[in-house]
């Protein structure tokens, strides 16, 4: 007897119509990014969660690494600091201008590289995090309508 470790076709044959149905909405919406759809699965997720707020991300490299986009990003990495809340610059210096990678650099400019180098600031994002330490996060950046 074989015991498959998962029966995608067993499973597929169960949800096909609806699989189909949601793919067909989304095709003629031609909302890929975004729209109807994606609002609602954020709000389903949130629902589940037991949070006020969830965001879709492209995958789970995506998820692990939410960012803000920060104008000011010494003042809000301390205003977080001293809620207690971590925080990371990752890239302070663009990728193109890093030093492993002298030999092949060239004398150009990339701005959104530049830009994204001095704005970005990384969020505590772990499994590990709580409802309550997430809904913390977003609190204390709400709070500076951030």
């Amino acid at each position: 007897m074989k015991i498959p470790m998962v029966d995608l076709k067993g499973q597929l044959k169960n949800l096909r119509s609806e699989i189909e149905s949601g793919f067909q909405s989304v095709l003629d919406s031609t909302q890929f990014v975004l729209g109807p759809n994606g609002a609602a699965l954020e709000e389903e997720i949130a629902a589940y969660c037991g949070v006020a707020h969830a965001v879709g991300v492209a995958s789970g490299t995506d998820a692990l690494h939410l960012a803000l986009l920060a104008p000011e990003r010494q003042a809000v990495q301390q205003l977080l600091a001293e809620a207690g809340i971590a925080s990371a610059i990752y890239y302070p210096i663009p990728l193109h201008r890093q030093e492993v990678l002298r030999d092949i650099q060239g004398n150009f400019f990339l701005p959104v590289a530049e830009e994204m180098a001095d704005r970005v600031l990384s969020l505590p994002m772990l499994p590990e995090l709580t409802a309550g330490q997430r809904e913390e996060v977003c609190q204390v950046l709400q709070a500076e309508d951030l």
